[in-house]
């Protein structure tokens, strides 16, 4: 018998579990319509302008107006927020004209009454939302300059008042800044989601009876917050060492949720899937494919000296695979070959390209029949020893795919498991059998639902 080798799997690369957390934005335009208000104005003529209508040689006017907006709308693009409306606004003026020594007698006009339509403008509020790496909101709102769609000329008076009742709205307009700031602050709160999230993330799931995969979320990274419509966006991605276990379900306490980190994102989940194979299983499989099941293989076909295979065994020793061949005919023993396990992704099948006898039983047959050594048999069980593990990665990569889309606690969870590479085989001497152990690759995406 060959030596054991130790088992060294190299570990998956890390997976990204893409995890977007959104949060709606209602609650900020529902405050912003309650803070911001439906009309302001002044009564004629409270409003003075160039020290009012009795500084006439300053050409004074004494005014009044009223503005009124619609509903705030809101809109979102990238980072930026930006709630808006139409205003209609009217306005009336009186100047006294400057007759020299003294001011003349009052003149009244205005503009948006007595039948003339209405002034409009655009008023808007834009707030540039970030996150900070503690997962709190932050928010800078400022008042955009108001965009005035028509003036307000008043033509008895020979004045344009669009830019002092435009100056009036934007005082107004700059002075709930803060307040807004501090409305977003509070109403979008990720932080909570995410929590959750992190420590469902931690909780075993069932794959089979006796399987479970651990997803083991490690970091979190993220992108900026990207603002759309009527809601707000987080790009969020776990970085986890997922894992399989076999047992019992696996205990599961959760980590403090970490600060976010910046850095490269995907959503490309790695995972180790042992497919285990009994030894029986395999060792029919080899029989077959080297048509031991209609009698001995003869090495060479003809002439002597010759030795016949009539039966062989399949099984793993550490890390290696090893092929135990009986012998019959002129030369009565057993051989063992052992080799790497090549695994072909297209069609599942584990095959033995670096077979080669084992170092006792070269040591063996250099002493009563070292002719075997040079013997065909070991290039024939290179080229046709196959182990077909088709059926158990089908089942395997369905029971992953169904843990892989289900719900945990407030998590829904939805994957595809993509390829298969090969990581290594492992014996399982408990088991009679071995694993090959297949690193499954797909994505793997998360939704918070409440």
């Amino acid at each position: 018998m060959p030596d054991p080798t130790p088992v060294e799997l190299q570990p998956a690369p890390p997976s990204q579990v893409s995890l977007p957390l959104i949060a709606p934005l209602s609650p900020v335009k529902d405050y912003a319509n309650q803070i911001v208000p439906p009309s302001v104005g002044e009564e004629p003529y409270n409003v003075w302008i160039n020290g009012g209508a009795d500084r006439c040689k300053d050409s004074g006017i004494s005014a009044g107006y009223n503005v009124s907006r619609g509903p705030l709308a809101i809109s979102a693009s990238g980072s930026k927020l930006s709630m808006g409306a139409e205003v209609s606004y009217w306005a009336r003026g009186k100047a006294r004209p400057n007759l020299g020594l003294f001011c003349g007698p009052p003149v009244l006009g205005s503009c948006g009454t007595n039948g003339e339509p209405l002034r409009t403008a655009n008023v808007q509020l834009s707030s540039t939302v970030t996150i900070a790496d503690d997962w709190t909101i932050k928010s800078s709102t400022v008042a955009d300059p108001v965009n005035p769609k028509n003036r307000c000329e008043v033509t008895v008076l020979k004045r344009d008042v669009t830019d002092s009742v435009v100056g009036a709205m934007q005082r107004v307009l700059n002075g709930f800044s803060s307040k807004i700031d501090e409305k977003i602050q509070s109403a979008v709160t990720l932080r909570p989601k995410a929590e959750a999230a992190w420590v469902d993330a931690w909780k075993p799931i069932k794959i089979a009876e006796g399987s479970w995969l651990e997803l083991r979320p490690q970091a979190v990274r993220t992108t900026q917050l990207q603002a759309m419509g009527e809601q707000l966006s987080l790009g969020v991605f776990l970085e986890a060492q997922p894992r399989v276990t076999l047992g019992q379900e696996p205990s599961s306490s959760a980590p403090a949720l970490p600060n976010l980190t910046t850095g490269p994102v995907g959503d490309t989940f790695n995972i180790d899937l042992p497919i285990y194979v009994a030894n029986e299983e395999a060792t029919l499989q080899l029989k077959k494919a080297m048509g031991l099941d209609h009698g001995p293989a003869h090495y060479p076909p003809v002439g002597s000296p010759s030795v016949e295979v009539t039966d062989v065994e399949v099984f793993a020793l550490g890390s290696k695979v090893v092929l135990k061949a009986t012998l019959g005919g002129e030369f009565r023993g057993w051989v063992y070959l052992e080799g790497t396990p090549h695994y072909d992704v297209p069609s599942h099948m584990l095959s033995f390209p670096t077979l080669e006898f084992s170092v006792h039983t070269k040591n063996v047959l250099l002493k009563v029949a070292d002719w075997i050594l040079h013997s065909s048999l070991r290039e024939d069980f290179r080229s046709r020893a196959r182990v077909d593990l088709t059926k158990q990665v089908d089942t395997g990569k369905d029971a992953l795919t169904r843990a892989l889309n289900q719900r945990i606690g407030n998590l829904q969870l939805t994957g595809t498991v993509d390829r298969f590479g090969f990581l290594a085989v492992a014996a399982d001497p408990a088991a009679r059998g071995f694993a090959a152990h297949l690193m499954a690759t797909g994505k793997l995406k998360g939704e918070v639902r409440p």
